[in-house]
Formats: C-alpha cells, sequence, structure tokens
C-alpha cells in the first residue's frame, strides 16, 4: 500500500515515515520545500490545485499529516495547523476519496483541565491558548467533511511526545541542548529553565508511531483516540532524570513566577484505547525513553564519554512519578475496535 506523511522533514512526520517504511508501506513524503525524489515530493499545503494534482497522481492509501507549528503569531499558527488541513482535507476527496486521513491532533485541543483525572476522547474541547484553537479548527473541519462529504478519516490526539532524539522545541530537549553548552563550564554548571511545575502525559515517540501504523496498514477510519501513556510526570522530575544521566549535576535554576499554589497545572490522557489500538500490553516508561534518548545524544555530539558510565549506573529507582497515577495497562481486547 501506499501512503503520503506531510510534515515529514519534521521531528514526527520523520518518525512516522521511517515506522511505516519498516512496515513495508510505501511512503512519498510531501515537503514544502526541497528537491523531488523518488520517495519525496514538493508541494506546499498552501496550494490546493497543487495538492489535488499530486493526490490524483500518487493515488494513496492514506494520508498522515504531520505538518504544522507549535510557535508563532495566531495567525501563522491557525494557517498552519488549521488552513492547512482543510486543504489537505478537500484535496483528499477531490483527488483520491478512497483514502484514509488521519490527522495528528494534540492535548492541546483539551486545554488545561487543572485535574489529575485522565480526559478521555469523550471530553468536551476547551482549548485555552492558540495553538489549542488553532488545532481544533482543523478538528472541526475535518469532523464536518466526514459528515457532510464521506471522508474518511482518524483524530490521533498526541499529547508529549519524547523519543530519541529529544526535540529541541520542547522542554527536555532545550534542557539538553542548554547543558551541552554548559559541559564544559566552571562549577557550578548552572542550566537556566522556565518553570517546571507542570504534570504532563509523556509518551512514546516508537508507541505513537507504533498506533499510526497499526491504523494505517489495518485501513482503520472513524477513530478519535489519545496519543498518551496515562502516567503524569512532573516536568521537574523529567529534568532531574535527564541530569542525574549527565554524570555532571547542572544547577537547574528555574526562571518566572511560581505557580499559583490553588491552581493545578496538569494535562493526563486515558490511555485505554491508545493501547487497545496500539496493541500494547503498557505504554513505553518515561524512564526507558530518556535513558535511550541520553545514550543516543552521546553518539551524536562531543560530550564526554565518561556520561556513558552514569547512564548505565543509573537505576530506575532515580526518577519519580507523581502519586498521581499508575502505569497503563491494556484492558482485555473487547470483540470489536471503538
Amino acid at each position: 500500500m501506499r501512503a503520503v506523511v506531510t510534515g515529514a522533514g519534521g521531528y514526527l512526520g520523520a518518525a512516522i515515515a521511517e515506522a511505516l517504511r519498516a512496515a513495508d508501506v510505501e511512503v512519498v513524503e510531501l515537503r514544502r520545500s526541497g528537491a523531488d525524489g523518488p520517495d519525496v515530493r514538493v508541494c506546499g499545503l498552501d496550494d490546493p490545485a497543487g495538492l489535488k494534482a499530486l493526490l490524483g497522481e500518487l493515488k494513496p492509501d492514506a494520508v498522515v499529516n504531520a505538518a504544522g507549528r507549535v510557535r508563532g503569531t495566531p495567525f501563522e499558527l491557525f494557517r498552519d495547523n488549521a488552513a492547512t488541513a482543510c486543504a489537505l482535507a478537500d484535496a483528499v476527496l477531490a483527488a483520491s476519496p478512497e483514502a484514509v486521513l488521519t490527522q495528528i491532533g494534540s492535548a492541546a485541543e483539551y486545554g488545561a483541565p487543572g485535574t489529575l483525572t485522565p480526559i478521555k476522547e469523550s471530553d468536551t474541547p476547551r482549548p485555552t491558548g492558540v495553538y489549542g484553537w488553532s488545532k481544533l479548527a482543523a478538528t472541526g473541519y475535518l469532523g464536518a467533511l466526514a459528515q457532510t462529504r464521506g471522508l474518511r478519516w482518524n483524530l490521533v490526539r498526541l499529547f508529549n511526545p519524547i523519543g530519541a532524539p529529544l526535540s529541541p522545541q520542547q522542554v527536555l530537549g532545550a534542557f539538553v541542548e542548554k547543558a551541552s553548552a554548559a559541559w564544559d563550564a566552571p562549577e557550578p554548571r548552572v542550566v537556566r529553565m522556565g518553570r517546571l511545575d507542570a504534570i504532563r502525559d509523556v509518551v512514546a515517540v516508537d508507541d505513537f508511531t507504533r498506533l499510526i501504523v497499526r491504523l494505517v496498514v489495518g485501513q482503520t477510519t472513524g477513530v478519535v483516540v489519545n496519543a498518551c501513556s496515562g502516567v503524569g510526570s512532573r516536568t521537574r522530575d523529567l529534568v532531574d532524570r535527564l541530569n542525574a544521566l549527565s554524570g555532571r549535576r547542572f544547577v537547574v535554576e528555574e526562571q518566572g513566577p511560581a505557580p499559583d499554589p490553588a491552581t493545578l497545572d496538569a494535562a493526563i490522557g486515558d490511555a485505554e484505547r491508545f493501547l487497545r489500538l496500539a496493541d500494547l500490553e503498557a505504554s513505553t516508561p518515561a524512564e526507558t525513553v530518556l535513558a535511550h534518548a541520553w545514550d543516543g545524544m552521546l553518539h551524536r555530539s562531543k560530550l564526554n564519554p565518561d556520561a556513558r558510565a552514569a547512564t548505565e549506573r543509573a537505576t530506575p529507582s532515580s526518577f519519580k512519578e507523581t502519586s498521581c497515577s499508575r502505569p497503563s495497562r491494556r484492558p482485555p481486547r473487547p470483540a470489536a475496535n471503538a
């Protein structure tokens, strides 16, 4: 089968393309710039006519939309997260209506529930930021096309992905970059970060791409699923874990006002459906992913090789999960998928 992956030049898109190829899916990467190649086509998602022509030529069985942005002005966020998804969905219906479009949404669509209760797919989205609203706008348009014009689609609301390498656009990747820059600095080696009080649900990129592969290969359609671990981890604890793995013990200084103690900054997903659809007994622990990510970084960087010994000595007990949740386990498989 053939799948088109948008945003394949980015962090998630590249991981999705690699996982699909490993599953013997013919992948055509769709990029906004560069040169065409055997497995790469160049076409901006802001070019509706070009998209229709390209999809009409390729006739894919599946399209995975991993394009977009997480930062920018309100106009940039709506343009690159909502308008482009709308144009892509229109092109799929016009040129390859049998294809299944899998949209990579975001936990930001749910907003900030401020509770340790896991967020279910049935919960009402209440975005609190422009990014969340832009992703929800795309969701609304695709849902309308499914209802009125028969678009075949899935929505995967991704929580906080971590993998090797760590994305520098995220807090953990930012810590690694700053620690690398301060590696040879005289003690105390200070790394300045924003506030690290938030409790977040981190999910292994490999678990996430496993779900995407199963949706694509199985030609699954009509699914809304939270890609999450079901485990709440305080960001400070995750950074402390990376700090321990470094063997350098950086001094982490948090900048910004302390949070209101009466307000809980937490967002944890309900992983039941995700684990079932991905055919996982349990999500990969953050401990495992962070150790793998750090080890991989040592191979690519000029960091002191003695840090490898620290990685090997590190034990899971040095990583703390919050007491708010337990590792997710896959429930018994029902007779039919949700």
